[in-house]
């Protein structure tokens, strides 16, 4: 809140009498009345014209920042469920560190003029701002000389971008996209296409002609080791002495795996970081929309508990349940669930399938999820691999929703225990 504003006061000219040699105290008395009044009109002016605090704030256009959402913590607790979750969870070749509490969910909520994020030495956090409205800024790449992307043209998209035929105000939003596409921001045209996706004017053919573009968006700007000035959902950061990429995830409060970080800079070692290397970050947090009646698991990045402000990143083809069996409702991935080559238990046979076997139906990763709310009555469920990719786009599982091996790898990396959302859709 800015302070009140200084107030300069001119001293207006003062009045001089003769003095007379023959002056009368009543002419004394009446100098003083006339002083004194003087003196009260100045007084009441000088308090008008006083700005109080919130006058300033408002002229100045002070603005307050909202706190950041922290999720209430759960009970940290396995349930052995009805349809395939790990009936012995074990953490097989998990890097030490990675199972502690995920870090608190970052704001996407605040606006202003975005600015290229660093890390800083007095681990303060960047401040992230809403997804699909960024402002246009030049691209950023990282400088150190093992960065794997160290051209500074910006790159112009070439693919064909499909004509829209939805209504005329979505129209203009996907035309005005398409051409800010073109000319290579692609900060503004992801903007334009997710306004014009979450509008329930847009037609069926236009919405998935807007997820084709924004996949191919996400590319260069999440899944690419290029850092875009003005994006609120990456960052670039400066490797310091004893550095290791969890500590770096957990210093910079990533709402995504330090696995992440390794897939999008190329990094082949994890382990052999340089002081002063340069690295994009990631920010997240990311949520799923499973959509049963198109075998379709779309991703999206904001904040959880505003859907309406969700930026749309990617979509996945998926598997579901026999019969029907998988669930609809909303999720969120459960603690400590997270596993990476697990061993299994079929609930239903008792066959166990150790870590590494083939023959393990559940792949090499395994997210579970725990109902919110009125979903909370369905236990068990969760999202995992599988060694039968001809399942994909069928009803074969248990109830959990499968995703092809290099998809789940993916999806483990940027969903968040406690954090990400899953939604199950009809």
């Amino acid at each position: 809140m800015a302070l009140p504003s200084q107030i300069e006061h001119s001293v207006g000219s003062t009045h001089s009498f003769a003095a007379k040699r023959r002056q009368r105290n009543t002419g004394l008395i009446v100098a003083a009345l006339v002083v004194v009044a003087a003196g009260g009109t100045y007084a009441v002016w000088s308090f008008k014209k006083t700005p109080t605090p919130a006058q300033a704030g408002t002229e100045t256009g002070g603005t307050v920042t909202p706190p950041p959402i922290t999720p209430p913590e759960k009970k940290n607790e396995f349930v052995k469920g009805d349809a395939g979750i790990p009936s012995e969870p074990v953490r097989s070749n998990e890097t030490p560190g990675v199972g502690e509490p995920p870090p608190s969910v970052p704001s996407l909520s605040m606006t202003g003029d975005p600015k290229p994020q660093a890390n800083a030495p007095d681990g303060t956090k960047p401040n992230p701002v809403n997804v699909a409205n960024p402002q246009a800024n030049p691209e950023v790449k990282p400088t150190d000389k093992d960065a794997p992307n160290t051209s500074t043209t910006p790159t112009t998209p070439t693919s064909t971008l499909t004509p829209s035929i939805s209504g005329s105000a979505v129209s203009e939003w996907i035309s005005e996209g398409d051409r800010k596409y073109a000319s290579g921001d692609l900060l503004a045209a992801r903007g334009l296409f997710s306004k014009a996706l979450a509008d329930s004017r847009s037609v069926a053919s236009d919405r998935d002609s807007l997820r084709d573009k924004l996949s191919k968006i996400s590319d260069e700007l999440v899944f690419s080791n290029k850092v875009v000035a003005g994006d609120p959902l990456t960052e670039t950061y400066t490797v310091a002495a004893g550095d290791s990429l969890i500590r770096i995830a957990r210093k910079r409060d990533l709402a995504t795996d330090w696995r992440l970080i390794q897939r999008i800079n190329g990094l082949k070692d994890p382990g052999a970081l340089k002081v002063g290397q340069k690295l994009k970050l990631v920010r997240g947090p990311f949520h799923a929309v499973v959509s049963k009646s198109a075998y379709r698991l779309d991703l999206y990045t904001g904040s959880p508990d505003d859907q309406e402000t969700w930026t749309f990143v990617k979509s996945f083809k998926v598997g579901l349940g026999t019969d029907n069996g998988t669930p609809t409702g909303t999720f969120v991935v459960k603690p400590a669930s997270k596993l990476v080559n697990p061993h299994w238990t079929n609930p239903k046979t008792g066959e166990h399938f150790d870590d590494d076997d083939p023959k393990n139906p559940i792949g090499e990763f395994w997210m579970g999820i725990e109902g919110v709310g009125a979903s909370a009555v369905h236990k068990g469920f969760g999202l995992h691999g599988t060694i039968e990719p001809d399942s994909i786009g069928q009803q074969k599982s248990m109830g959990c929703v499968r995703l092809g091996d290099q998809d789940i790898a993916l999806i483990y990396e940027l969903l968040c225990e406690k954090i990400s959302v899953v939604k199950i859709e009809p």
